[in-house]
């Protein structure tokens, strides 16, 4: 499953690779995607 890949570090390692910002979300996590730019 998803949640034993554990997404945070999964998330951290796509942004070493790629430069771009990952975020891990669970559910009902909320944000702003306004935010985000």
């Amino acid at each position: 499953t998803m949640w034993r890949a554990k997404p945070w570090e999964v998330a951290q390692r796509l942004y070493e690779q790629t430069g771009v910002r990952v975020m891990a979300a669970r559910d009902g996590m909320k944000f702003d995607l306004s935010q985000l730019a």
